[in-house]
């Protein structure tokens, strides 16, 4: 647009349209800090200053006093009186490579003893039923893909899009 490249991330529309009343859980538990997990991250912890986080990652990042960092998530690090907000930004589960369809972030101990009011929240979008779907569905823990937050940047996007170029839908 007037010679300029005009970039646009719709992953935290995405996001807080596919989490919805789930954003309200004061404990958040990041699970991969790759490209959408640390744009979902920095978002969340500005905007929701309240916010306790854990956040899971092999990364060295330690900026964000109400965060956490740990490089595996054990029952140690969680207290089972408290819901929380779990969001997977791993490509675990997903079928991108043959090795991580089967693969989960979460195991059976910490799904079966964590609060029953937690919601997972998993970016993965394909496979539809992931291992972690299965896992949630077990333990009765309130659980939804990436496919409703792939759907929601979509449409973002063509709304930008048609605005930028005038292109009506």
């Amino acid at each position: 647009k007037n010679n300029q490249i005009l970039a646009y991330n719709t992953d935290i529309y995405g996001f807080l349209n596919a989490v919805g009343k789930n954003i309200k859980l004061k404990n958040v538990i990041v699970i991969g800090l790759g490209g959408s997990g640390l744009a979902i991250f920095n978002y969340v912890s500005k905007k929701f200053k309240n916010k306790k986080f854990i956040i899971i990652t092999k990364k060295n990042i330690k900026d964000n006093l109400n965060a956490k960092y740990i490089r595996t998530l054990n029952f140690n690090n969680l207290d089972a009186k408290r819901a929380y907000l779990i969001i997977n930004c791993t490509p675990l589960g997903s079928n991108l490579k043959k090795k991580l369809k089967y693969k989960t972030p979460l195991s059976d101990n910490i799904l079966k003893k964590i609060n029953k009011s937690s919601f997972v929240f998993d970016l993965v979008y394909k496979p539809k039923k992931t291992k972690l779907y299965y896992q949630c569905k077990k333990y009765k823990i309130k659980y939804t893909n990436g496919i409703k937050m792939n759907t929601f940047q979509a449409l973002k996007a063509l709304d930008i899009t048609s605005k930028l170029t005038n292109f009506k839908i």
